[in-house]
């Protein structure tokens, strides 16, 4: 029986096992697309002095807040240009979705001495070539809800989409530069309005205006 069961292993050995192969091979590699996005915001619209526009005043300064907390300050005769709010720099490998939205409060003391509303504010939107892209005329509106709401609109719109590999900073709507004046105006009417605002704020009840700017840039799925 042993002799038997070696002999055909043996034969099992000298036999030659046989099958089809083939084979091949499939590989890849990938890195992580770039973002390198930058959103930088200044929000610096208003001082708490303003230099003289007069040439024979001696002083520097014609408007200096006399607040014991550096209040900002709003005057006739003053303004502040070119204030560069927003600015996105970045060239992506992906898309890329800017969403900005404006706040702007008007306070509810801007009236004049009949009651009605007065704010002498004149807003100027501009990207970041320089190109006005709005002038707004408190001046124009009857509440205040109203001349919000314009701003607010005209800052709204530099919201945008943008393919891959587009260098956001090139961009004419990737930057938003928000300036403000309260002009002079030769005008009895003006004199009183503007007078009266000013002497409200003396007897404790200021109008006021605030402005803020909120940019997200976010990847399109």
């Amino acid at each position: 029986v042993l002799l038997i069961a070696v002999m055909m292993s043996t034969c099992a050995i000298s036999g030659t096992f046989a099958k089809y192969v083939t084979s091949g091979d499939a590989s890849d590699s990938a890195r992580v697309a770039k973002w390198g996005v930058e959103v930088t915001g200044v929000g610096d619209y208003f001082a708490d002095a303003y230099n003289t526009d007069d040439a024979l005043y001696a002083g520097a300064q014609s408007v200096i807040t006399s607040g014991a907390t550096d209040d900002s300050l709003v005057a006739p005769g003053t303004s502040k240009n070119g204030v560069t709010t927003i600015k996105i720099t970045g060239v992506p490998e992906v898309a890329a979705r800017v969403s900005v939205i404006g706040d702007v409060e008007i306070g509810d003391k801007w009236e004049d001495q009949n009651g009605d509303f007065y704010c002498p504010i004149i807003i100027t939107i501009k990207d970041n070539d320089g190109t006005v892209k709005a002038t707004i005329d408190g001046k124009t509106y009857g509440n205040a809800n109203d001349f919000e709401i314009a701003v607010e609109t005209y800052i709204n719109n530099f919201s945008a989409d943008y393919a891959p590999n587009v260098d956001l900073g090139a961009e004419a709507n990737s930057a938003i530069s928000i300036s403000w004046e309260w002009p002079y105006y030769i005008s009895d009417d003006y004199d009183l309005k503007d007078t009266h605002l000013g002497d409200e704020a003396a007897d404790g009840n200021p109008a006021t205006i605030s402005i803020s700017v909120d940019c997200t840039v976010t990847q399109i799925d």
